[in-house]
């Protein structure tokens, strides 16, 4: 057995360019499951550059990625987009839901996608907006609910599939203190629940201090952190 799959995600001398220009240089990481790991720095150090990366959104100068044991490297553009579909949970600072779905709809939408049966899906989706507390607004478009709401659905729709990696770009800074709060317990909580690994970008030093390790960028490359993840 290769030992990369004991890791949810291995990052080897990740590099990316942007528009020509290097963004990342010589990322190393490794992840294990149901681990959290808040990525710090300033802004534009690229963090979410990395976010994308570790995704499969943003291809790779060189270097590879494998996420919970595929390298995204060896997958086609359908492999990598099945692979997000089954085992990779994003949560965006917006939320990202589809405006004219119902927060319960968007919820189901990549079990659907997934081709998981009817009655699955309506299971998985009543669970999740139960533990997250939108039982009352499950039936409402995001536009018709709190910001707090649409982001608990975020959330709900990220962890739904039990992904094997929670990849989230600052998704309480767009909150108030309390809701951000609310938010941050109930996305910890989900990804303990699944045994997931999290990986959370953030500028906020007290989001940060609620994972368990930190990985600060800057220029490009891991410096060191607290708790810095496998380099």
């Amino acid at each position: 057995m290769d030992p990369q799959g004991a890791y949810a995600l291995v990052v080897e001398g990740l590099c990316v360019n942007l528009g020509g220009q290097p963004v990342l240089s010589s990322v190393n990481l490794t992840l294990p499951a149901a681990t959290t790991v808040a990525v710090t720095g300033p802004s534009g150090a690229g963090k979410s550059t990395l976010l994308n990366a570790l995704g499969g959104l943003q291809p790779a100068a060189r270097g590879r990625v494998v996420v919970a044991g595929r390298d995204l490297n060896r997958l086609s553009d359908d492999e990598r987009a099945e692979l997000r579909l089954r085992e990779v949970g994003f949560v965006l600072q917006s939320s990202g839901l589809v405006p004219e779905l119902s927060l319960q709809e968007n919820i189901a939408l990549p079990l659907e996608l997934a081709g998981m049966r009817r009655r699955g899906v309506r299971d998985r989706v009543a669970e999740v907006v139960a533990q997250l507390g939108l039982t009352t607004c499950a039936r409402r478009r995001p536009s018709e609910v709190s910001g707090g709401q649409a982001q608990r659905a975020a959330v709900a729709r990220a962890v739904a599939a039990r992904p094997s990696v929670v990849l989230a770009d600052e998704p309480t800074g767009a909150l108030d203190s309390t809701n951000r709060e609310i938010v941050l317990d109930l996305l910890l909580e989900q990804v303990e629940r699944c045994g997931s690994l999290l990986v959370l970008v953030t500028h906020d030093p007290q989001v940060a201090a609620r994972c368990a390790r930190q990985v600060r960028i800057v220029d490009g490359r891991v410096a060191a952190g607290v708790g810095a993840a496998g380099g």
